[in-house]
């Protein structure tokens, strides 16, 4: 946390089983069926289906490049707390944002945590990718800011080092942690405290700085030739991608109509292309046909 510019006590932190866990225990502190909550639009397709599960009414929120549209976001705070319906917590990845890529800046961040103080909103930042960043300088996360602990931070290393390696973390407000805890007992009676033990040493010896510029330099090799080859193969109009500046994915929008994703992903398997459709990472239906692309695969093609 320290890294990221994030002061916290050991009683401000919960170690979970990676970020899905952390934020099932979030929803289930704070939430109950039929709560509103808010999340972007497109946005993580896991996140989406947990509170779906849950029996959420969410509330998506579109993204413009810059990430989360704020004035859309003020308007529906607006309109929510005016009725007395004010969300339980709004969701967010501001770092490598899944699926679309984006990074928002530092004043959209201000902006956001503004706009959660002044209606009285918890914020969950998902950080899952905080660590590959190989283009840009870094920004720091929403958390570092917050002086009224409103922010609920969740780090992993499972997306750094490798998938099933299930730790994670939560970072808020210790009264909010110290219910965590009670309640993760409650479902979850014993966490892999072996993998923990060597997590640890795998850190206090130093070599997870060392393995983090591994990874981002051969991250960083493989998102230049991807965007090497979507130039010159998907150069061409109604055709149209992000640029991420780290992470692993690229957004791409095809201005065709979202009833052919399915014929879409099937041309694109037959070629040797596996990507996913977009259209599970909305809350509603797309405004186009929408494929993500991750070079995080072993073999990627296109």
């Amino acid at each position: 946390m320290l890294t990221h510019s994030i002061d916290v006590y050991p009683d401000e932190v919960l170690l979970t089983e990676g970020i899905s866990q952390a934020l099932e225990l979030l929803i289930n502190l704070f939430t109950e069926k039929g709560d509103t909550v808010f999340l972007e639009s497109p946005g993580y397709r896991v996140a989406l289906s947990q509170m779906r599960v849950h029996g959420l009414r969410i509330v998506g929120i579109p993204m413009s490049s810059n990430g989360i549209d704020l004035d859309i976001l003020e308007k529906q705070l607006q309109r929510l707390c005016l009725n007395n319906h004010r969300p339980k917590f709004i969701y967010t990845v501001p770092t490598f944002h899944n699926p679309t890529g984006i990074t928002t800046s530092q004043s959209h961040r201000e902006r956001l945590l503004s706009l959660c103080l002044k209606y009285s909103v918890p914020l969950i930042e998902d950080s899952f990718e905080e660590e590959i960043n190989y283009f840009n300088r870094k920004v720091l996360p929403i958390k570092s800011m917050d002086k009224n602990q409103i922010v609920f931070y969740l780090g992993t290393f499972s997306k750094v080092l490798f998938p099933g390696l299930r730790t994670g973390w939560i970072a808020g407000e210790k009264g909010v942690i110290s219910k965590l805890t009670a309640l993760k007992k409650v479902s979850h009676l014993s966490s892999n405290t072996i993998t923990q033990g060597a997590l640890y040493e795998f850190c206090h010896q130093g070599y997870f700085e060392r393995f983090i510029k591994k990874v981002n330099q051969h991250y960083s090799q493989k998102m230049k030739t991807a965007q090497k080859l979507l130039e010159k193969n998907l150069n061409f109009k109604g055709v149209s991608w992000n640029r991420p500046s780290g992470g692993y994915l690229f957004w791409i929008k095809v201005d065709l109509p979202v009833e052919l994703e399915a014929q879409l992903l099937q041309q694109c398997e037959g070629e040797g292309v596996k990507v996913l459709g977009g259209r599970e990472f909305f809350a509603e239906k797309p405004d186009a046909l929408y494929l993500r692309v991750s070079v995080s695969a072993a073999k990627w093609m296109i």
